[in-house]
């Protein structure tokens, strides 16, 4: 609705879908996806269904997100992955997910 994956999709198909640009904004773009997803979770929990062992196994799912050894870098390194989702979790403001002007060492 307010136009992020179609920026992102004409920004990586002008660097290239394969190139080291191309997969930094896919990573920016799975990790702000992360943070959103923490930020669900921590506005919610104890709301409804979001109890803590449901906040538990989220968190847990965040911790082992992340690219894996061998494959391409498009989802992000596991700690910024975990410091993301965390990062929307206690924070609770989109504002705060913006990866899109987050310096190069917190998307890699």
């Amino acid at each position: 609705m307010v136009g992020v994956l179609r920026a992102y999709t004409d920004r990586r198909a002008e660097a290239g879908w394969q190139t080291a640009a191309g997969q930094e904004l896919s990573r920016r773009l799975e990790l702000q996806a992360g943070c959103f997803a923490g930020m669900f979770f921590g506005i919610n929990h104890g709301r409804g269904d979001i109890d803590q062992r449901t906040w538990d196994e989220a968190a847990d799912r965040a911790r082992a997100a992340g690219d894996r050894p061998g494959a391409p870098r498009l989802r992000g390194a596991g700690h910024n992955a975990w410091g993301w989702w965390k990062w929307g979790s206690d924070k609770g403001d989109t504002w705060e997910c913006n990866t899109w002007y987050a310096d190069q060492e917190n998307v890699e």
